[in-house]
């Protein structure tokens, strides 16, 4: 199980961990009863041997695994292999030292205990001083924590807020759309030409609030969202939420497009809680749509023990999908650790400000597209009202005219 039994995939957590724990005590069982043959045919000179340090293997385990984990060293080919022969030698190691000292502690002289002493006060010095520093530096990350916690809490409200402003705007104009509409429908002297107008006057209102990009996303966006909601055009939408995963950016989508609120460019960037299945990606993939530009932001963190899972799925999708363009927050970020707070995801405001830089950069050719067609939208509304302007005078014009005539 140590090198089969992988702790991140889905069956580990829906019965596999039971079954495996199942067979294990089954084994137990069959090979401690001396009827069975079973554990006759284990005892041989290798088992013995790693059987009589099978306890020093258990205290060195889980170590060496957190350790490997936390400095990606899983990456390494044969990772489990080279961390299986790791805890065999340190697990041999204790065991001979451990040995060594019972078989002699009746013939240690004064001047070894002495010895012995003075060693165990160093190290009990050490660890003294050690663990007092700990607390130290442990203080302080506690205050990172606070300020983090507090960052995302007021990041939080922040968006709320902003969601229920554009919630609000998007109701009012589908009020004034569909009072416009039941106005003209209702009146008995509606003409072609003021239904012409009714339905210009509703496109010029969903203008008024199209979406241009929509970000989704989670802590890590939600860190960054007040500088990146800076760099992103008028009217962009950022929801970004603490521990978010991806399958609960779904309902999102179908909410965002149910509504008109989900811009021409959408961005992602969620991976970061969790790896996920290429199929669930290349459904939210789908659900967006081929006619938008999704650009998604892979994951980095020191202590993520599934970044590089989820960054090949994340790898894959992008280049699966021509409409999905990857944005590589995993190279960027590297090397920068003073962007981050001590968990090493988490971003600073030097390292919220380069975040949205970065993705600024990436996305910023369709954002001179759609800087062109707002140009273009609003010389098109200009010459509409100048339209309607002269329309107006020159009607002015006739009535006048008109009167003029008559009163001759």
């Amino acid at each position: 199980s140590f090198i089969f039994v992988d702790g991140m995939a889905d069956p580990t957590y829906t019965g596999l961990m039971q079954i495996v724990t199942v067979v294990i005590f089954v084994l137990v069982i069959i090979t401690a009863e001396p009827s069975l043959p079973f554990g006759r045919m284990l005892e041989n000179p290798v088992l013995d041997f790693i059987g009589k340090r099978s306890y020093e293997m258990y205290l060195f385990m889980y170590p060496v695994i957190f350790l490997f984990n936390v400095k990606k060293w899983t990456r390494i080919p044969c990772a489990p292999l080279i961390q299986l022969a790791i805890i065999m030698l340190l697990a041999i190691w204790e065991h001979e030292m451990v040995g060594w000292i019972v078989k002699r502690k009746l013939n240690i002289t004064r001047k070894w205990k002495a010895t012995l002493f003075f060693l165990a006060t160093v190290a009990a010095t050490v660890f003294i001083v050690v663990g007092i520093i700990a607390t130290i530096f442990s203080g302080k990350k506690n205050t990172d924590t606070k300020e983090l916690e507090q960052q995302l809490a007021a990041n939080q409200k922040m968006l709320e807020q902003q969601e229920s402003e554009s919630s609000s705007q998007t109701s009012s104009v589908t009020s004034s759309s569909s009072a416009s509409t039941s106005a003209a429908t209702s009146s008995t002297s509606a003409t072609s030409s003021s239904s012409t107008e009714d339905t210009e006057k509703q496109d010029e209102l969903t203008a008024e609030t199209k979406v241009p990009v929509t970000a989704i996303g989670d802590s890590v966006m939600l860190g960054a969202s007040p500088e990146l909601l800076k760099v992103l055009p008028d009217k962009s939408i950022v929801n970004a939420h603490e521990s978010r995963q991806l399958w609960d950016a779904k309902d999102i989508i179908k909410d965002y497009k149910k509504k008109n609120k989900l811009g021409k460019i959408v961005i992602i960037a969620l991976g970061t809680n969790g790896v996920f299945k290429e199929d669930a990606g290349q459904e939210l993939i789908d659900m967006i749509g081929e006619d938008r530009h999704i650009y998604w932001v892979n994951v980095f963190g020191d202590s993520i023990q599934w970044e590089d899972d989820s960054n090949k799925v994340i790898k894959k999708l992008c280049d699966k999908n021509e409409n999905v363009t990857l944005i590589n927050w995993h190279e960027y970020a590297k090397g920068h650790d003073s962007w981050f707070y001590h968990d090493g995801i988490h971003l600073k405001p030097d390292g919220q400000k380069q975040y949205a830089k970065m993705i600024k950069n990436a996305i910023q050719d369709d954002l001179d597209i759609i800087r062109m067609e707002q140009e273009a939208d609003k010389k098109a509304s200009e010459q509409k009202e100048n339209t309607k302007a002269t329309s107006t005078q020159a009607d002015t014009k006739s009535e006048s005219t008109k009167e003029e005539k008559e009163d001759k």
